[in-house]
């Protein structure tokens, strides 16, 4: 894995340490026995092959994980940044639906829109488990402004959007974040989490 700038692995090192602290408290075993093991779509698993699925993302100062017993799970988050690369993005990569749905807001929820959307494509592939080499047209997601998040298409099969969960996540105004999930989702925790060192944390 290559970074851009030191921040961007500075910021993986911190959230690669945090996730391995966090798994460790849910699995009752030391953080520094955690061990991955990864898919040829580079997504991470317990190389012990406990039943936790998990989920990481970070961007900006932030990051999010996410954590389901019952299915895989993908998670995002993004800092919202404004630019007219986004029309240009969102006519790449979503769908004709996302596309009439985000053309119809008004101006100034577009780029809440877009990243509405961003986030949730981005979870579902995760969740999926192929990364990117998932087309990303296949599918699609609500993305208007105070709607419920939805997996609304699933071109590649109509019955599979019935069997996903799908939710943004209540995250400050200038980030966007959600979660996708094969499986009913009735209830979920959302919990805030200062990195600190634990004393299981491995040294980074």
């Amino acid at each position: 894995m290559k970074f851009r700038f030191e921040k961007d692995r500075s910021s993986f090192v911190v959230t690669r340490a945090t996730l391995r602290s966090l798994l460790g408290l849910y699995l009752g075993i030391p953080a520094r026995t955690v061990t991955f093991t990864y898919s040829k779509y580079g997504k991470p698993s317990l190389s012990t092959g406990q039943d936790l699925y998990f989920n990481v993302s970070h961007s900006g100062l932030m990051a999010l994980a996410g954590f389901s017993i019952d299915e895989p799970i993908g998670v995002d988050i993004e800092e919202r940044v404004d630019s007219s690369d986004l029309r240009l993005t969102a006519r790449r990569v979503f769908t004709d639906l996302e596309l009439a749905e985000l053309n119809n807001l008004a101006p100034e929820q577009y780029t809440e829109g877009f990243y509405n959307a961003w986030t949730r494509k981005e979870a579902f592939i995760k969740a999926v488990g192929h990364g990117l080499s998932f087309p990303l047209k296949e599918f699609s997601v609500s993305l208007a402004p105070n709607k419920q998040a939805q997996l609304l298409e699933t071109k590649f099969d109509p019955n599979e959007k019935e069997h996903w969960t799908m939710k943004a996540i209540d995250v400050p105004s200038s980030y966007h974040a959600a979660f996708a999930t094969r499986s009913t989702v009735r209830e979920y925790v959302f919990r805030k989490w200062k990195h600190q060192r634990l004393p299981q944390d491995p040294a980074v």
